[in-house]
């Protein structure tokens, strides 16, 4: 599994009721990408940030996201993300794990 953050710098005047609206109503066509766990839409006013973290099955479904017209649309409306890929080694939901990779195939460090 991966995760994958993405971050919009927005202006000083932004409207930021306006942009919680944007989150809802794009929420609708994340329901079904492929590969996607979850999506969290996130708004950050201190930092003038918005953006979302993303929970994806695999790498390649990430890559194929990021190729989609759904990605796409809001780049051509906000502008290119700041975007942190990350591996996820144990997932949570809920308080219940439901995701440990595989780590028979990592070898351990001579100092653990």
């Amino acid at each position: 599994m991966y995760a994958m953050t993405s971050y919009f710098a927005m202006p000083e005047d932004t409207d930021w009721d306006e942009m919680r609206r944007l989150a809802q109503q794009r929420a609708v066509p994340y329901q079904s990408v492929p590969g996607m766990r979850s999506k969290a839409f996130i708004v950050d006013t201190e930092r003038r940030l918005y953006g979302a973290n993303y929970v994806g099955e695999s790498k390649e479904a990430g890559d194929e996201f990021l190729e989609s017209d759904l990605f796409r649309g809001i780049v051509e409306r906000l502008g290119q993300p700041d975007l942190h890929v990350m591996e996820i080694p144990a997932y949570l939901e809920e308080g219940k794990i439901v995701f440990l990779a595989d780590m028979s195939n990592v070898s351990e460090s001579a100092d653990a």
